[in-house]
């Protein structure tokens, strides 16, 4: 399927498609999808969980102050709306909503996808008592990305906070 750019004067009239049903498999197959930009590419979906020894507070927290895990040069406003960009620019996008220790919604993108084209990531914490299960939902991924996206997650969020914070170490 072809991308399609909308000219800057059509962006105020894009609609986005409306929002899949709450019931869908995790992995559904490519649909076109548009970026907040109203770009058109074909996208999927994809689910992981990890846990983590550590409290929700804490990990909420980790979360909105990216700087700190991933070693480099971050730029972070932890609010709704704020914006962030880390890993040298490679990963950028906003916080759309924010439940303090449950939730975290944003719009988020790398930098090789098409422009203005943002997936939807949703985390959701669950106090496991001495560890935390991490959902996370992420929508709007360009197919062919979906493997490279999942892999950056593994490595550049959760792996680089468990051994960072020491969440992922067995307790003695």
């Amino acid at each position: 399927m072809p991308m399609v750019f909308p000219l800057p004067s059509m962006l105020s009239l894009h609609r986005s498609p409306a929002a899949p049903p709450a019931d869908a498999a995790p992995q559904r197959p490519p649909q076109a999808s548009s970026g907040s930009g109203g770009v058109r590419i074909p996208t999927s979906s994809f689910s992981l969980k990890e846990t983590f020894l550590t409290s929700p507070d804490e990990l909420y927290r980790t979360f909105i102050n990216q700087e700190v895990f991933t070693h480099a040069p971050a730029q972070v406003d932890g609010c709704r709306g704020g914006r962030f960009q880390m890993l040298d620019g490679n990963v950028n996008g906003e916080f759309a909503e924010l439940i303090p220790d449950e939730k975290i919604v944003m719009r988020w993108r790398f930098k090789t996808w098409p422009s203005e084209h943002y997936a939807t990531v949703s985390l959701s914490l669950r106090d496991l008592g001495d560890e935390t299960e991490l959902s996370l939902d992420c929508k709007g991924v360009p197919s062919g990305e979906e493997e490279r996206t999942k892999e950056g997650w593994r490595r550049y969020y959760f792996k680089a906070i468990k051994q960072t914070f020491g969440y992922g170490a067995t307790p003695y």
